[in-house]
């Protein structure tokens, strides 16, 4: 019961454990981002796709029309910021146990920035 309180889960891990959770419990998904909605979407790209020559046909393209440049542009960047954060880590991590060498006031920086 602890741990449900530290999830912005916790309305629906609560509920869950009393009853089974139900339709308006969850609530309603947006209308965007309904399956119907991006099968349909796809569907109409697809079509457009298929009127081309065997050859020129490509599923990529009509995935990126399908669903729009901005979850594209978005995905790709924050993919970027991750791969990014994956290679600061362990240089910010060595430059720590350098400073450890420094004496005193590396062993405190390292020790304050652990608990911050």
């Amino acid at each position: 019961m602890f741990i449900s309180r530290l999830s912005f889960l916790s309305k629906y891990i609560d509920t869950g454990t009393e009853r089974p959770l139900t339709e308006e419990d969850v609530g309603i998904c947006p209308h965007d981002i309904r399956s119907a909605d991006q099968y349909s979407n796809f569907k109409i790209q697809w079509d457009k796709e298929m009127e081309k020559k065997p050859n020129k046909r490509s599923l990529a393209l009509t995935l990126f029309r399908s669903s729009g440049p901005f979850l594209w542009i978005v995905s790709i960047a924050l993919y970027i910021l991750g791969t990014q954060v994956s290679y600061i880590t362990p240089l910010v991590l060595e430059q720590y146990t350098n400073d450890l060498d420094a004496g005193l006031i590396g062993r405190y920086l390292y020790s304050r920035d652990c608990f911050l």
